[in-house]
């Protein structure tokens, strides 16, 4: 079979992707672009659209709101103050009864149940009784114990909460924002005060907890980049002060654009002082894609995960709380599951995505690509994201390229793979 390349002209080099093979190819090599995969043909097949399904009654991931409301406001909260434009709210006993007999009725394993709000540590109660129903069970040899996990914003460190961390939750992601002045411009109390001081003695109180994995989510505003901080600086800050990794995201209200800014401002002298750093999450994922030749999909919303309100409404995910129209079910019907694989989408099943080079690598969160109307669900894809994300890979694979082509950055670039990925 002839391969199907598709030619990119970044960074002052020109080179090939194979689509389907992930390689990357010098362009002297071939000599010649195809230049049939930028006309309007048809890449792929429904066959090539549809993801591997767990084992019937497997869940992967079980989101659960416990929390419908929060301590803190946030300048930026997606969650209008962590309610969803909802009653502030939090979980019931009698709720929460019904949410472990749901999942022990209709799935056999779930592999990570993960506790969210609002603040979830608002409803600690909750959240340990819930522990202990499926530790009861996994006891009996009824329902195997799933993975807990937490999205907190730190800021609560009573005795009782870090008892239930330690005797129950294996995974704890933290918000934060990064140094404390900026941190504490973003995420205040209704009084205004920072939550910086509450969230470091947090952090470093669960580090002496030796199980947990506790990892940081920071997001990076409009006041980060008014003040020169930069992304950069709140990796360095998190690992200098609390020695822990995780990610940064961008603010909803930041120009899309800054992603593809940012990736076209990394040059030669940047990877090697940063010692790689400086790439993103997602060119991480790029590079074990092209590496693994694994094809990347969207997360399995409603096909291997699903989110639970405090009220046991059944959405999609978490990102999509507090919108009536993503309600699926609720767990008191007979028939949730039924909904739940009647509702489920595969999303790259449509003719843009057909039609696109970037389909094998293309995935990740689909509600930027499929619920950009009003969190209203579209069978096919915002054009404005999908033109985004392909300039984004092109630049990705254009970083690959530079990099595996430079004798002095190849082999560091090597190490700090192997760091990531072993």
């Amino acid at each position: 079979m002839e391969r199907r390349l598709y030619t990119i002209s970044e960074r002052g080099n020109q080179f090939s992707f194979d689509i389907d093979n992930f390689d990357i190819i010098p362009f002297d090599i071939h000599g010649k672009s195809d230049d049939n995969l930028t006309s309007d043909c048809m890449l792929w097949s429904e066959a090539d659209c549809h993801i591997k399904p767990l084992r019937n009654r497997h869940l992967h991931r079980v989101t659960v709101c416990v929390s419908n409301d929060c301590n803190l406001r946030c300048k930026y909260c997606y969650a209008q103050g962590g309610n969803y434009g909802l009653s502030r709210s939090l979980m019931t006993k009698a709720e929460a009864i019904k949410f472990v007999d749901f999942c022990c009725k209709y799935y056999d394993r779930i592999d990570n149940i993960l506790f969210f709000g609002g603040e979830p540590l608002l409803n600690h109660n909750i959240i340990s009784f819930i522990c202990d129903c499926f530790k009861e069970k996994a006891t009996k040899g009824t329902f195997p114990l799933p993975v807990f996990s937490i999205i907190t914003n730190g800021t609560i460190c009573s005795q009782e909460i870090i008892s239930l961390i330690r005797n129950h939750i294996s995974y704890i992601t933290v918000s934060i924002d990064g140094p404390q002045t900026i941190n504490d411009e973003n995420r205040v109390f209704p009084n205004g005060i920072g939550s910086y001081d509450k969230i470091a003695l947090f952090i470093k109180t669960c580090k002496q907890i030796s199980h947990l994995h506790i990892q940081y989510e920071a997001t990076y505003t409009m006041a980060h980049i008014m003040n020169h901080i930069s992304k950069i600086d709140i990796q360095q800050h998190m690992d200098t002060t609390f020695g822990i990794k995780g990610f940064v995201v961008n603010e909803e209200s930041l120009d899309p654009n800054i992603v593809l800014r940012d990736l076209k401002s990394i040059t030669k002298d940047t990877l090697i002082s940063t010692n790689f750093e400086c790439l993103p999450m997602d060119f991480w994922q790029i590079t074990e894609i092209v590496v693994c030749k694994k094809q990347h999909s969207f997360c399995g919303i409603l096909h291997d995960r699903i989110t639970i309100s405090t009220q046991g409404d059944i959405l999609p995910c978490q990102m999509l709380l507090g919108t009536k129209n993503n309600i699926v079910s609720n767990i008191c019907d007979e028939s949730a599951t039924d909904l739940i694989k009647s509702c489920s989408h595969t999303f790259k099943d449509n003719i843009l995505c057909k039609k696109c080079w970037c389909f094998k690598i293309c995935g990740g969160c689909p509600i930027k690509k499929f619920y950009s109307d009003n969190l209203r669900y579209n069978t096919l894809p915002d054009y404005k994201s999908c033109s985004q994300t392909r300039a984004c890979v092109r630049e990705c694979l254009a970083i690959l390229y530079m990099i595996y082509t430079d004798d002095k950055l190849k082999p560091l670039f090597i190490n700090k793979a192997k760091e990531k990925f072993l």
